[in-house]
């Protein structure tokens, strides 16, 4: 289990290697998670470096306000 503060764990680094595309769904608070906003950077290097893509799901938010 992650705590606040905690560095993303090896194992979810694994899983986001082996996924083809991402969906992240972006909420209102999502850039206030430095765990999320972490995650998503994690998603977007590596998806870059494959050529995949990144497909961001805004969920009651504009995006401009994330």
């Amino acid at each position: 289990m992650l705590r606040k503060g905690d560095d993303i764990s090896p194992s979810l680094l694994k899983a986001i290697k082996r996924v083809q595309d991402f969906d992240p769904r972006l909420s209102k608070n999502y850039a206030s998670s430095t765990w999320c906003l972490e995650e998503l950077m994690k998603i977007l290097k590596y998806m870059e470096t494959k050529q995949q893509m990144v497909l961001p799901v805004f969920y009651q938010v504009d995006p401009s306000e994330v």
